[in-house]
């Protein structure tokens, strides 16, 4: 038994489901689009500066339209200063403590946060510029770490031992801002350039010992 599309007439396979052809079944699904929250077929929108028909159904303004509303507002300016300060690596009261995307309340240990700050990243920078960015072990080049000669654990521990009055649990965000100034930790001279090849066989025969 033949089957006929009843938009344009053209003949379908028997066993098709539709009642059109697939162009005319493409057609209507456009004319038709439902609204993705109601479920119902809804006109689209049209933009509430210049009156044209948008394309997505949540919009209210055009891009053109859009671009002109976030310049005049100045929203472009602050989305550029946010975006700078988060960029730049200094803390500020966009991604600090509580207001980060990562903030699981609190539980970052002491030992994470101070290697964390810009000064330890400013710190291997001066130790493999210094190495001439070079392996002090075999001399390669590539994936460099820099090794503490006295353990940043033991250079941890005298710092909690002369603050002692601060608790590294409860006092951890006075404590990172003393760690800034505390010399020791960012003593060049304590640093040497080891591939982690190097890095990795260097504690393993430490921790033999």
């Amino acid at each position: 038994m033949k089957k006929f599309c009843v938009d344009c007439k053209n003949e379908i396979h028997p066993r098709s489901k539709g009642e059109r052809c697939y162009s005319c079944g493409q057609k209507n699904r456009f004319k038709t689009q439902k609204h993705p929250l109601l479920g119902t077929a809804q006109p689209k929108p049209k933009c509430i500066d210049c009156n044209v028909q948008l394309k997505e159904l949540h919009s209210t303004r055009c891009y053109p339209c859009a671009g002109k509303y976030k310049w005049e507002n100045g929203t472009f300016d602050t989305m550029a200063e946010k975006v700078s300060k988060t960029l730049s690596g200094h803390s500020t009261e966009y991604n600090k403590g509580n207001k980060h995307y990562r903030w699981k309340g609190g539980i970052t240990t002491l030992h994470i946060m101070i290697r964390n700050l810009i000064e330890s990243r400013e710190w291997k920078k001066q130790v493999f510029a210094r190495d001439g960015y070079r392996c002090q072990e075999c001399f390669k080049t590539g994936n460099l770490e820099a090794h503490h000669i006295k353990e940043f654990s033991e250079i941890l521990k005298d710092f909690l031992q002369e603050y002692n009055q601060f608790s590294p649990i409860e006092d951890k965000e006075i404590l990172v801002r003393l760690a800034i100034k505390y010399q020791p930790f960012w003593d060049v001279n304590n640093g040497m350039t080891h591939c982690d090849n190097c890095h990795t066989l260097h504690h393993s025969k430490k921790e033999k010992e």
